[in-house]
């Protein structure tokens, strides 16, 4: 369905999308705009399982290193 209408989306809101094929996470370029990865839930006969954690803010700074220049003057 197109142009389907949808409630106002707030912080903490869980958006479910079916059937994502080769637009889930896993197959889309990582940190894209420097985004974290989404957690990811299967579904199966009625049964949700978290098979991926979300990707946190501090998880994804703990990887960057503060560059420090000595002063040219």
């Amino acid at each position: 369905m197109k142009k389907a209408r949808l409630p106002e989306v707030r912080p903490g809101d869980l958006l479910g999308i079916e059937r994502s094929g080769a637009y889930g996470p896993t197959a889309s370029p990582g940190l894209f705009l420097s985004h974290g990865y989404p957690a990811e839930v299967l579904v199966h006969d009625g049964h949700a399982t978290l098979v991926r954690e979300r990707d946190t803010p501090e998880e994804m700074l703990s990887r960057q290193h503060l560059a420090v220049f000595k002063d040219a003057s």
